[in-house]
C-alpha cells in the first residue's frame, strides 16, 4: 500500500529540533517517563512515542508567528542545503580530467606506468648483458 506522505517544512523543523534535543541529551524527563509507560518499557517504541509527544508539545507552545518563521527558516535551510549539494556536484565534476579520470586515478595509473617502464628497461639491460656475455 503506497501513501503519498508530505510533511510541512514547519513540522519537519520541529522533528529536527526534537532530534537535536535527543542527541544533546536534553530530554524532558516527565515526557520520557510517560512515553516509556505507554511503550511498556520498549526503548525503541518509547523513543518514537516521546518524539511524537514532544513535537505535539512544541506545536502547542509555538505561537502562530513562530510557526511561520519556522516554515520560512526550514525553506531557507532546504534551499541552502540544495545549493550546497549542487556546489559539491560542480566541484566533483571539475575534478574529473579530460580522460574521464580523477586526479587520484591518474596518479595511480602514472605510478603503474612508471613501474612497467622500469621493469621493461631492466629486462632490456639484462638481455643486453646476456647477449654480450654470449658473444664474448
Amino acid at each position: 500500500m503506497s501513501r503519498n506522505f508530505r510533511i510541512e517544512p514547519a513540522e519537519e523543523a520541529l522533528y529536527e529540533q526534537v532530534a537535536a534535543e535527543i542527541v544533546a541529551g536534553q530530554i524532558k524527563q516527565g515526557l520520557w517517563l510517560k512515553a516509556t509507560v505507554e511503550s511498556d518499557g520498549d526503548d525503541f517504541r518509547a523513543r518514537t512515542i516521546y518524539t511524537k509527544f514532544r513535537v505535539e508539545q512544541l506545536k502547542v507552545d509555538m505561537p502562530k508567528s513562530s510557526a511561520a518563521e519556522a516554515a520560512m527558516k526550514a525553506r531557507a535551510e532546504e534551499s541552502l542545503r540544495r545549493g550546497q549539494q549542487e556546489e559539491a556536484m560542480r566541484r566533483q565534476e571539475k575534478t574529473i580530467t579530460k580522460g574521464g579520470y580523477t586526479p587520484q586515478e591518474q596518479a595511480r595509473m602514472n605510478k603503474q606506468i612508471t613501474i612497467a617502464l622500469v621493469v621493461i628497461v631492466l629486462l632490456f639491460v639484462l638481455l643486453l648483458g646476456a647477449s654480450l656475455v654470449v658473444l664474448n
